[in-house]
């Protein structure tokens, strides 16, 4: 893939369209529309602000309006055979430990108007007294949408709503380690925690446990493409998740005890690296708040994309040859020289506070 795209373009097999996601008809002209009404079979939809700090009006105004605005316009598309948009597996983040279910769950016994909760979050332009119950506002915003997608055009598109959990770096395409700086948050959270020091050093303890004994959910990059590339194939409708269960599941414990030896000296905290809160009544470390560390352990049930694994070819989801210890031994270098660089800035910032 690397170095092939002045190929690919002079096949004239692939035409790029400028446009906005949050405009009104993509900001598309009037010929380009027409174009893609005659002759778009498949409408896959990744854009999305994976912001974890946004409040919820402005994730939901990147991450819920456009996809229901898409939505409406696909549906004026008669060829259509498929309309994938991606969301989260944190979408249900509001759940309690344990298997996270491919289906639209709703919320609680007594449920919400999701209609009537993004009006609320867009007239008042801030979160809600539901928000503080998913992992961030992101994840609400990914969870209005697949309920109002599903409620308005369910039976009108071939809905397929792909949830991926975390996105780690790609095992093989376009080449391995694949993943532009902040599209991973393993990677981010650990530069992160690194750069700073770590703050406080407080993460909460997975439930029954004294550590981090909970499954940090991720799965590289490529992975997620192909199973949804491979439903798409197939015809897929509904929910389907990419996540652990299609790759390698390892606790935060086991990643730590991984990644613990490649850190380099200069890079390396005192111990203890992480102070473990059972009870919950510690403030976590800044890291941890923002990128949503709480404990959790959810299991991403994948088993409507087991059967993929038998498939070959490019699209492939075969471990064969894959070490998935000298994978995350090849991230941590990979994000040193930036982390370094990161160091550098936060104490040349703290040295400048300190004379004021």
């Amino acid at each position: 893939m690397p170095g092939c795209i002045d190929e690919v373009m002079r096949t004239d097999q692939l035409e790029f369209l400028k446009g906005d996601i949050t405009a009104a008809n993509l900001g598309l002209d009037v010929r380009q529309l027409s174009i893609l009404r005659k002759e778009t079979t498949v409408i896959l939809n990744a854009a999305a602000n994976t912001s974890f700090i946004a409040d919820v009006h402005e994730s939901c105004k990147n991450n819920c309006l456009p996809a229901l605005d898409l939505a409406q316009l696909a549906s004026s598309f008669p060829q259509l055979a498929t309309f994938v948009q991606v969301s989260s597996a944190y979408a249900k983040s509001f759940l309690p430990d344990g298997e996270i279910m491919e289906t639209i769950q709703p919320f609680g016994e007594d449920d919400i108007d999701c209609e009537r909760e993004l009006d609320e979050i867009l007239s008042s332009r801030g979160n809600t007294s539901w928000t503080k119950r998913w992992a961030w506002p992101y994840a609400q915003a990914k969870y209005l949408m697949e309920r109002l997608l599903v409620q308005r055009y369910g039976s009108q598109l071939p809905l397929l709503i792909l949830r991926p959990s975390a996105i780690g770096p790609a095992l093989r395409d376009p080449y391995p380690l694949f993943g532009p700086a902040g599209s991973n948050p393993v990677e981010t959270a650990l530069g992160s925690y690194l750069a700073t020091g770590g703050g406080s050093r407080v993460w909460r303890a997975a439930s029954g446990s004294t550590s981090g004994n909970y499954i940090l959910d991720g799965i590289p990059v490529d992975f997620v493409s192909n199973v949804c590339l491979l439903h798409v194939a197939q015809g897929s409708q509904g929910i389907i998740h990419a996540a652990a269960q299609l790759y390698v599941v390892f606790t935060m414990d086991e990643l730590i005890a991984l990644a613990s030896p490649h850190i380099p000296s200069d890079l390396a905290m005192p111990a203890p690296c992480f102070k473990w809160d059972v009870s919950g009544s510690m403030e976590p470390c800044p890291v941890a708040t923002t990128f949503g560390f709480q404990g959790r352990n959810w299991i991403f049930d994948c088993r409507r994309s087991k059967s993929l694994r038998a498939v070959g070819g490019p699209l492939s989801l075969s471990l064969d040859g894959h070490d998935a210890k000298d994978y995350i031994k090849r991230r941590i270098e990979k994000i040193i020289p930036s982390t370094r660089a990161a160091k550098k800035r936060v104490a040349a910032r703290r040295r400048g506070m300190s004379k004021l």
